[in-house]
């Protein structure tokens, strides 16, 4: 009888398990739903602002930039730095073209 109780205690626990990883995922997938309607618009672009924002996001994050003899507290916070910045892009989930074209207004900005 012991045993049959062991099977179910088992079997509710994996039951529970896939309840919280069903949870976490539709989490995910609204934050990353989310952070998509925020940048991107109904008809697929970019919003207007989106731009100032994203290239702001490269720039704190260093995201292309290599800077030489730094020490490993620096370097770790630069790390930590691109790590979230590419995160967030990561999260707003551009085509290619969308990333070319983003890349394109960018060095336009900068020159």
């Amino acid at each position: 009888m012991s045993s049959e109780f062991a099977f179910m205690g088992v079997e509710a626990a994996n039951a529970t398990r896939g309840a919280q990883t069903l949870r976490r995922l539709r989490r995910a997938m609204n934050v990353h739903s989310a952070y998509h309607r925020l940048f991107v618009g109904e008809d697929g672009q970019l919003r207007p602002d989106a731009l100032l924002v994203i290239g702001d996001i490269v720039r704190v994050a260093g995201i292309g930039t290599i800077v030489p003899n730094q020490s490993g507290a620096q370097l770790r916070e630069r790390e930590g730095r691109r790590m979230l910045g590419l995160h967030i892009l990561a999260r707003i989930d551009l085509s290619g073209e969308q990333m070319r074209e983003l890349a394109q207004k960018e060095r336009e900005l900068n020159r």
